[in-house]
C-alpha cells in the first residue's frame, strides 16, 4: 500500500470520482468535476490517494490553507478495503507530507467512532442539518 498525490494525468479520474462520490452525500458529476478541480487547481487544497495492486483504494482530500492545521475535506476508502488501516495510514501520512501539526474534521454519528479509534478527539456541535448528530474531531500530530 502506498499513498501519493493524485495526479490528473497520471490516475485514473473515473476512480477517485468514484471513491469522492461515497465522502460528499450524493453529488452530481459536475459536484465532483468542480471538487477534482479544486485540489488540482489550489495550492491550499490537496487530494491524496492510496493504491493497493495497482488499484486505488482511498482518498483523502486535505485544505492546508491554515498550516501547520490541516482540514480534512474527504476521507473515503472503498468498502471492501475497510478496516484494513487504510483511512488511518491516508491520515498519518497524508499529515506528515504536508507538515500538519493538528488535524480536524466536522464529521457525523456514522464515522465519528473511526477517528476517535484514529486518536482523534470529539466534540458533539451543533448541527446545521436537522435530526443529524455532528461532531469536531481533533488529533494532535506531533506526540
Amino acid at each position: 500500500m502506498y499513498i501519493e498525490l493524485f495526479d490528473i494525468n497520471r490516475h485514473d479520474v473515473h476512480e477517485v470520482k468514484e471513491i469522492l462520490f461515497m465522502a460528499t452525500g450524493n453529488p452530481t458529476s459536475e459536484n465532483l468535476d468542480s471538487l477534482l478541480f479544486e485540489y488540482y487547481s489550489n495550492d491550499n487544497h490537496s487530494l491524496f490517494i492510496c493504491k493497493e495492486n495497482n488499484i486505488i483504494t482511498g482518498i483523502i482530500g486535505i485544505d492546508c490553507s491554515g498550516k501547520p492545521l490541516g482540514f480534512i475535506k474527504h476521507l473515503a476508502v472503498l468498502p471492501e478495503n475497510r478496516r484494513r488501516g487504510i483511512g488511518g495510514h491516508l491520515i498519518n501520512e497524508t499529515a506528515k507530507v504536508l507538515g500538519l501539526s493538528i488535524i480536524e474534521l466536522e464529521t457525523d454519528q456514522d464515522a465519528v467512532e473511526f477517528y476517535i479509534a484514529c486518536g482523534f478527539s470529539s466534540k458533539e456541535i451543533k448541527s446545521k442539518y436537522p435530526g443529524i448528530r455532528r461532531f469536531r474531531c481533533v488529533k494532535n500530530m506531533i506526540e
